[in-house]
């Protein structure tokens, strides 16, 4: 689980671990956050979201043919970036 700040960090997200979709592994950076959009009011409604917003993320390792390696962006949820895993860049290396 990543609990800091994910920017410039390698993460795996959790698409592999979803059982009834076929077996990948992408990588990504995650390069620019964009909060979610909020009605015009000061207080956020209760509960509230954790992990919201979306992350504009370049694929640095990706075996999945629609996410191919190349400067691909893409965009992920936080919530996604939230549960994937951080990657030590050797082990990108190996892919």
């Amino acid at each position: 689980m990543i609990t800091e700040w994910p920017q410039d960090v390698l993460v795996e997200l959790p698409w592999q671990r979803l059982p009834a979709v076929e077996q990948h592994r992408v990588v990504v950076v995650p390069i620019e956050y964009r909060p979610d959009s909020h009605p015009e009011q000061n207080d956020e409604a209760l509960p509230r979201k954790r992990n919201s917003g979306t992350w504009t993320c370049a694929v640095v390792a990706s075996d999945h043919p629609s996410y191919p390696v190349g400067g691909h962006r893409i965009v992920v949820t936080a919530a996604e970036i939230a549960r994937g895993r951080r990657v030590d860049l050797s082990a990108v290396a190996r892919l």
